[in-house]
């Protein structure tokens, strides 16, 4: 098989991915956490301005019709 076709490796947690004491508890904490409430999170939206609107795509309006 060449070699970019290489089937994948599982990944080994303990030593292709080593974590820290501090990752350990950071993940924890996060875990234990709740998050914010929806009131919270629609809040700290509300703090950013909506992206630009696109304009309308062109559309086939007015052409003549056409079969496939």
């Amino acid at each position: 098989m060449p070699e970019l076709l290489k089937r994948s490796e599982p990944l080994d947690l303990e030593n292709d991915l080593p974590t820290t004491a501090a990752d350990v508890a950071a993940l924890k904490q996060l875990r234990e956490s709740h998050g914010m409430s929806f009131v919270d999170y629609l809040d700290f939206l509300s703090r950013y301005k909506p992206p630009p609107l696109v304009k309308r795509r062109k559309t086939h309006e007015g052409c003549e019709p056409f079969e496939l």
